[in-house]
């Protein structure tokens, strides 16, 4: 009976010794489990940050490089005659032959009054004084408008810049079609299933990638719109240009994990994202490993208890 009583007491030390073995390796595997999900994000959300600053040079090299073009054919020394319908093709010519990407071309007095027009533009010209562009245009010296569809339902952005020349003081606009930038956007890969979008962040309204010719792909999401709140407090927190990261939803419930950048005093949002799920996938492949890994840890564990409690009943 005495051997029989140890031999019980016995059973029950290696039952618990076992539950504690099981408790403390799935504690362990939740924990890790959990670092490296973590761990995970965090890194994408970093190379995503990079990314999308990487892009934010990029356009912001792109609007500048125009709009400098723009400033410097404007300050050449024009008479008063020169603004007229005939001048400004030879200025839109001019400027066609550097950069591909402008759609028209138009010169103002500071009174609001058309002097010359080339190309296809969706304003109403018959009245700008009281229009955003043209009154930012005057008090700033120049404007660079949000994403918009232009004429032909092209993505199109506007610049203007205010010229003093000989002839007086002129307000000159340019809009410019977006294929060129976008393929700029598209140089940047985040994976399989990453996305680059350069966002008007008043509507909600982004230019995205790929770009198929000029096939109007300005699309509308309320994530993207400063009226969702969906980036509008991290606006506020951290200010203009600068990057942040976080998970967001798309419309078909698809998690992404996305960074952002506001730049042109929020006209513009950058944005570079990718799929939660496609993130997550190398974290399956180490969670696999790391169960194999425990898995073999735990029978071992086993094995050498068991061993230990046969050699005590000896």
């Amino acid at each position: 009976m005495p051997h029989s009583h140890f031999s019980n007491r016995q059973r029950t030390i290696f039952g618990l010794t076992l539950l504690l073995l099981l408790t403390i390796v799935g504690m362990m595997a939740y924990w890790v489990d959990n670092l490296l999900r973590e761990g995970n994000i965090e890194t994408n959300q970093a190379y995503l940050k990079v990314a999308v600053e990487d892009r934010h040079v990029v356009i912001e090299q792109f609007l500048n490089e125009r709009l400098n073009m723009l400033k410097v054919l404007t300050r050449s020394a024009y008479d008063e005659h020169d603004y007229g319908p005939r001048h400004a093709q030879a200025l839109l010519n001019e400027l066609a032959t550097t950069y591909a990407d402008y759609l028209s071309f138009s010169v103002y007095t500071r009174e609001g009054q058309l002097l010359g027009l080339a190309g296809e533009d969706t304003i109403d010209s018959s009245d700008v004084t009281s229009q955003e562009w043209f009154t930012v245009t005057l008090t700033r010296g120049e404007f660079v408008s949000p994403l918009y569809l232009g004429s032909r339902k092209i993505p199109t952005l506007a610049m203007s810049v205010l010229a003093i020349t000989p002839a007086g003081a002129h307000v000159v606009r340019a809009t410019l079609n977006l294929a060129t930038l976008n393929t700029h956007l598209s140089e940047m890969t985040a994976g399989e299933s990453g996305g680059t979008y350069m966002v008007n962040p008043i509507t909600g309204s982004y230019l995205s990638r790929p770009y198929y010719g000029a096939k109007p792909l300005l699309e509308h999401s309320p994530r993207f719109n400063w009226g969702e709140k969906h980036f509008h407090v991290d606006y506020e927190e951290h200010g203009i240009e600068e990057v942040d990261a976080k998970i967001a939803t798309r419309a078909d419930g698809t998690e992404v994990i996305e960074a952002y950048c506001c730049t042109r005093d929020g006209t513009w949002l950058v944005v570079v994202e990718r799929e939660l799920e496609e993130v997550l996938d190398l974290h399956r492949a180490l969670r696999q490993q790391l169960g194999m890994t425990l898995g073999f840890t735990l029978l071992l564990l086993i094995a050498i208890t068991g061993i230990a409690f046969r050699l005590g009943r000896r």
